[in-house]
């Protein structure tokens, strides 16, 4: 079935139109995930630059850098367990309206209501573990950048730079979130 006749089947068929939603809803996970994906590469890198900064400095050997690699990647871990928990949400909703009977707008208001708020409750389940991600990121960054003999060295720069590069995955993330959730802002505001 093509793009043009699985629209006009969605306007006559509250199923096929839940259905076609949920091949949409499927797609943003995968690109939620391609984010995440990109966030852990990301972590990796940053963290590998500043284990080669200061390789020559007593700093090297603090256990804070394998902490912080296993930090973000349990918190990574967890934003994609959400994903997959929002998706089978969104897959029961379907069979739900499935078994509605042949009442379309009670399918449809039943569809759109039950959607939204698993789509709000894993939304803001992300966002909180984003938030703590964000706040852990920032703490190990400061407490590196506060370490003696760091200020004004590539250590520092290099602390500030991986701060930056995250807050710009997080917010990347975070967008994606509010476009899942229906709450993107227009382009014109």
């Amino acid at each position: 079935m093509n793009g043009k006749s699985k629209t006009i089947e969605a306007m006559y068929s509250p199923v096929a139109c839940a259905t076609l939603v949920n091949e949409g809803f499927q797609n943003v996970v995968e690109a939620s995930r391609i984010s995440l994906n990109f966030a852990a590469k990301q972590n990796a890198f940053l963290l590998s630059a500043f284990k080669k900064a200061l390789k020559d400095t007593p700093l090297a050997s603090l256990p804070g850098f394998d902490l912080a690699t296993q930090a973000v990647d349990d918190t990574l871990a967890i934003q994609k367990n959400q994903l997959d928990l929002a998706l089978e949400q969104s897959t029961a909703v379907i069979e739900a309206i499935k078994e509605s009977g042949t009442d379309p707008e009670k399918a449809k208001t039943d569809f759109s209501n039950v959607l939204q708020s698993a789509l709000d409750r894993s939304a803001a389940a992300q966002n909180s573990v984003i938030e703590f991600a964000t706040k852990q990121a920032n703490a190990v960054c400061d407490a590196l950048k506060q370490q003696p003999g760091i200020a004004g060295t590539e250590a520092e720069k290099a602390a500030e730079t991986a701060q930056r590069a995250y807050e710009s995955a997080v917010k990347a993330h975070k967008e994606i979130l509010e476009i899942a959730t229906g709450r993107a802002k227009p382009a014109n505001d």
